[in-house]
């Protein structure tokens, strides 16, 4: 599962560190930001319980410096029509 996390404030200048900020949050992945924005994609890696990830976004959305969580959703592209 990816979020896209909408920063702001001291987690600007090093998202990476995010992952200390809470206990639930040791082990997500920092991707990397999101074009020029103030948006950057974390990474969690496959957890099963629903709980746990619901946690993990409390956490986020918690944290003074964060703005906004979204779950990222994986779809396919559209092909078009070849000429």
């Amino acid at each position: 599962m990816e979020l896209a996390v909408t920063l702001a404030g001291t987690y600007l200048a090093s998202p990476s560190s995010i992952v200390n900020a809470h206990p639930a949050l040791h082990d997500i992945q920092y991707s990397g930001p999101v074009g020029e924005l103030n948006d950057v994609v974390f990474r969690i890696p496959s957890i099963d319980d629903a709980s746990m990830k619901q946690e993990v976004m409390q956490a986020l959305k918690g944290l003074d410096g964060v703005l906004r969580v979204d779950k990222l959703v994986s779809r396919m592209r559209t092909k078009r029509d070849e000429f």
